[in-house]
């Protein structure tokens, strides 16, 4: 099992953007946008493009796709190149995968971790979804560079997925209920930590807080996308100072924003 994996900016946040098509009031900047249920939807259904025209050349090596509608079948391109034309063959052409449940239902949301980073001041998602009924959806993109743990988490990690419908449960009785999308929480801790380990997990809050969300995988190379939350800390990172540098960091819960 590889260290956790944060990304935590989006180096396409600020690039220029065009789409194959897009509807009225739900345009392809929403998918720029912390808010991952504001989304982006195509007025296309078998296929659609967004481009990313960065101002100078982009680093990535991580790519992600929150809140979308793809089916099973639906192939997705992730592709780089030099210039704005990708009909001839761009230089990066990198499919990556719409992942299942055991019932067969999909997962919204796709996590690719690339060997290699790649260099391109163009970059493009496209999807090809023929047996999709409604017209596509996106709600986020993040592309850019991960940091990884030196150190892994401590073995006890917890993993909760939530149902936050609304209902009166009654005894012996059928109720009503206001449906809501499950999320999950991680919780983990480092334990024992050296110096080193603490400053680079108190940079990571410091530059996101309680406001801001980001990536975090458990599981970056077995299962990317599985393993991966968009998500925020839900509380401050706490520690226990013992011998020296050495401090016990507490768990940590991150709840994801779907």
């Amino acid at each position: 099992m590889a260290n956790i994996r944060f990304l935590l900016i989006s180096n396409l946040d600020a690039a220029t953007m065009s789409a194959s098509a897009q509807m009225s009031g739900l345009p392809k900047e929403n998918v720029q946008t912390q808010l991952v249920r504001q989304v982006y939807r195509s007025t296309q259904k078998p296929s659609a493009w967004l481009r990313f025209r960065s101002a100078a050349i982009t680093a990535v090596n991580t790519v992600f796709i929150g809140n979308h509608n793809f089916t099973k079948n639906a192939v997705v391109y992730w592709q780089g190149n030099t210039t704005s034309n990708f009909a001839s063959g761009p230089a990066l052409n990198t499919v990556l995968p719409v992942v299942t449940d055991s019932q067969a239902n999909v997962i919204p949301k796709i996590c690719h971790f690339f060997a290699t980073t790649y260099t391109h001041k163009f970059n493009r998602l496209r999807v090809v979804d023929g047996g999709n009924a409604t017209t596509l959806k996106i709600g986020r993109v993040m592309a850019g560079r991960y940091i990884e743990a030196t150190r892994n988490m401590r073995d006890g990690f917890e993993i909760r997925t939530v149902d936050p419908s609304r209902g009166r449960p009654t005894m012996g009785r059928q109720t009503y209920w206001t449906t809501r999308n499950s999320f999950q929480e991680f919780s983990f801790a480092f334990g024992w930590a050296e110096q080193s380990v603490q400053d680079w997990l108190y940079g990571i809050y410091n530059e996101v807080g309680q406001h801001t969300a980001f990536l975090l995988a458990l599981d970056p190379t077995s299962r990317p996308t599985d393993s991966t939350i968009y998500c925020q800390f839900m509380a401050p990172v706490q520690q226990t100072h013992r011998v020296n540098q050495l401090a016990d960091i507490q768990s940590i819960t991150f709840q994801e924003k779907n």
